[in-house]
């Protein structure tokens, strides 16, 4: 109670509402959470760790930076997947075989192997390169094919034997010479 004696002038002081916005993720960061006064709008950013993408906010909004209206405290969540490609290998299962091919997270070293059959061997993969096995780091969606040749020595005497092997283009396509004998890239003789 207040005994007023005499004119008396009263100042009342209000103080906004204020609510706190956060958000949070796992495989990224979210940044622009804190305390808002309310009406106001915070701006949340969610950036995936590096190998991740982002998907959608816990309250299905797909879109990684977003506003929203302060109207109470508020708990969000990033969602984040890890990016993943596939790397697919064909091969002439008569001439051989490949391990290691399949789905892997972007950046991922992974090792092919060619393995050929008796009486065929390995000659490269489809882009040219003759590693075996070869490593590869993956960074997008990959289809190769594994080269397997007829085995065909030249005999020179008991002890030595020689295999000459060359690629060429004919009708735009790359052959493969081998020892006289002409393969496609699948290693089909032709």
């Amino acid at each position: 109670d207040v005994e007023v004696t005499g004119n008396i002038t009263l100042t009342a002081e209000f103080a906004i509402d204020q609510h706190t916005v956060t958000a949070s993720g796992t495989n990224g960061t979210v940044t622009g959470t804190g305390t808002f006064d309310y009406g106001t709008t915070a701006t949340l950013t969610a950036t995936a760790d590096e190998h991740f993408r982002f998907v959608q906010w816990s309250d299905g909004v797909e879109t990684a930076e977003r506003t929203v209206t302060v109207t109470e405290d508020t708990t969000f969540t990033a969602e984040f997947e890890a990016i993943m490609f596939t790397v697919t290998v064909e091969w002439n299962a008569a001439m051989g075989s490949v391990s290691g091919a399949g789905t892997f997270q972007e950046g991922t070293d992974i090792e092919l192997i060619a393995n050929a059959v008796q009486g065929f061997s390995f000659f490269q993969w489809s882009d040219g390169n003759t590693d075996n096995p070869r490593t590869i780091t993956v960074e997008e969606d990959l289809s190769l094919t594994a080269i397997f040749v007829q085995e065909k020595p030249t005999t020179l005497d008991q002890t030595t034997s020689v295999v000459s092997v060359k690629k060429v283009m004919r009708d735009g396509h790359v052959l493969i010479i081998r020892n006289d004998d002409v393969y496609d890239l699948t290693g089909r003789k032709q």
